[in-house]
């Protein structure tokens, strides 16, 4: 099973497993890319417009966390707006109300998105040629397109959803006191 439903030594291989893909001199190695992608992000910032730090951020977070994950084989900014619109709703839901219908049909066609759009290219991509990221892995593993939706999800709310808050504090930071160092 996906590692959200797993307990005890099967968890911890499984997070092992995975972990290379987040060691520290993988990570490093990533860095001049990253600084690019910031660089390239932040060009279209100009000082005479507004700018919605939280669509900037989760561009980034998407980009980063969907390239060691594997979900790189289909729209950034489309990928972006499905997880956006899965992580609003609340897929267990139980709203009888037309409203709280609506809202879980949206909730559960983005998931569909998500799986049709982002994870199924990136698997059939994976198994015409693996590559040194969680979905390869977890294909070469065994797991089967379900499991792999599962893990996608996890992995895009640890580490799309959370790095994009947390790039968010820290520019607003940065942008409130620019010439101030940071505590610590």
């Amino acid at each position: 099973p996906p590692i959200l439903y797993q307990e005890g030594s099967q968890h911890r291989a499984q997070r092992r497993a995975s972990a290379r893909f987040f060691a520290p001199a993988v990570i490093e190695g990533y860095q001049p890319w990253i600084a690019g992608l910031c660089d390239a992000l932040l060009s279209r910032l100009r000082v005479d417009k507004a700018v919605d730090l939280s669509r900037l951020s989760m561009r980034l977070a998407m980009q980063v966390t969907g390239r060691v994950v594997g979900l790189t084989n289909s729209s950034v900014r489309g990928m972006s707006a499905r997880l956006g619109a899965f992580f609003e709703g609340d897929p267990l839901a139980g709203d009888p109300t037309p409203a709280g219908l609506l809202r879980m049909m949206r909730t559960r066609s983005a998931l569909l998105g998500f799986y049709y759009l982002d994870v199924k290219p990136a698997i059939r991509a994976r198994r015409r040629r693996p590559s040194a990221d969680v979905i390869s892995q977890l294909l070469q593993q065994g797991f089967n397109d379900l499991e792999i939706l599962t893990e996608s999800l996890t992995y895009a709310a640890a580490g799309m959803a959370t790095t994009r808050e947390f790039v968010t504090v820290a520019a607003w930071h940065l942008l409130d006191a620019p010439t101030s160092a940071p505590d610590t």
